[in-house]
């Protein structure tokens, strides 16, 4: 709880990570921004906001920007609008040590109970450095109930002088009465052209290559990296689908249910981008006759991979074990293979 991040020695964090310092840097969520910029400029902030949109298309990122406004000197005392970046919050917030700072939920599958003991208890302390404390809450909709239960409380009677952020790609997973306190700030999938934008800061890749993966990553960052990470194939890297297909499921169930919650994630968000690239171009690279005959084996074979993958998402999110959600997993792609090499 609490956890923030260690800068790497000798660099700003902001320039490594090439983080947006500011509303202006963020692409593809006017929106968004424009209901942040106008809480700010009205000096009527709420005492919590609900970030809700799909997963990849930057809440948190905003959320930490969000919070650069809300700590830094400069913007709460009215002498400007944009975060400075010299002022002591805004130093301790680059090297990632600012004390009224908390990102809940970072890198945890679920945020539990007695993370929000833990919040509460901040909470209730004064700012030690800025006017304000910040708690970005990522995905909440992933929260247990115990937790979402001692968040309400915080929610109905928040301490003075503190904001929350909470983040869901999944609001109808959400209380209502957790939402009911919270201002909506709606996030969308990113375009195209913004995605591109944002692939091009992050890798060092042609237009082309960034075009292609943006066009396959359904509005997502997070895809689109997965997609220009992935090893070269006949359809974007069958390494992770091989690897899930040649060795015993038991053996893998046990592997990856002792990765932790963040390791666990990326697996299945790789294997499903690899998937869902094969069925993009398998589509593509067919003509009518051949979509009609000959391949359509190959294609509901990597359509019913995918539906296993995202069956197994959502078995995570749910908190069913680890060991038996990958366990069954590797036991349905195996099923699969066999099926589909019986109709060859």
């Amino acid at each position: 709880m609490g956890r923030r991040d260690r800068p790497i020695e000798g660099h700003m964090p902001d320039q490594n990570l090439r983080e947006p310092l500011r509303f202006g840097d963020i692409v593809g969520q006017e929106l968004a921004i424009a209901v942040l910029r106008a809480s700010l400029t009205s000096g009527r902030l709420a005492h919590a906001y609900m970030f809700r949109g799909p997963s990849g298309c930057g809440k948190a990122t905003t959320g930490r920007v969000f919070a650069r406004y809300l700590l830094c000197s400069e913007v709460s005392e009215g002498k400007s609008q944009e975060p400075c970046g010299q002022c002591p919050s805004c130093v301790r917030f680059s090297y990632g040590t600012h004390p009224d700072f908390f990102d809940v939920g970072k890198g945890q599958r679920t945020i539990k109970i007695e993370d929000s003991h833990q919040m509460i208890e901040d909470s209730m302390k004064k700012p030690f450095l800025a006017s304000r404390k910040v708690f970005l809450l990522r995905d909440v909709e992933n929260m247990t109930r115990e937790a979402s239960n001692a968040l309400l409380k915080a929610l109905e009677e928040p301490p003075p002088s503190t904001c929350f952020v909470l983040t869901s790609s999944n609001p109808a997973a959400v209380p209502d009465t957790v939402i009911s306190r919270c201002q909506a700030v709606p996030f969308r999938p990113l375009p195209v052209k913004a995605l591109v934008h944002i692939i091009s800061g992050l890798r060092d890749v042609t237009p082309g290559v960034a075009l292609e993966a943006a066009r396959f990553a359904a509005g997502s960052v997070e895809k689109a990296l997965l997609l220009l990470d992935a090893q070269d194939g006949a359809c974007g890297s069958h390494t992770l689908l091989e690897e899930a297909l040649g060795e015993s499921p038991i053996v893998q169930a046990e592997r990856y249910s002792h990765m932790d919650a963040e390791g666990q994630r990326q697996f299945l968000d790789s294997l499903g981008v690899d998937l869902e690239k094969c069925l993009e171009l398998s589509l593509e690279s067919q003509s009518e006759e051949t979509k009609k005959g000959a391949n359509e084996g190959n294609f509901r074979f990597y359509r019913d991979c995918l539906l296993s993958v995202m069956k197994a998402k959502r078995r995570l999110e749910r908190n069913v074990s680890p060991f038996l959600t990958f366990a069954g997993l590797f036991f349905e792609l195996r099923q699969l293979s066999s099926q589909e090499k019986r109709s060859e």
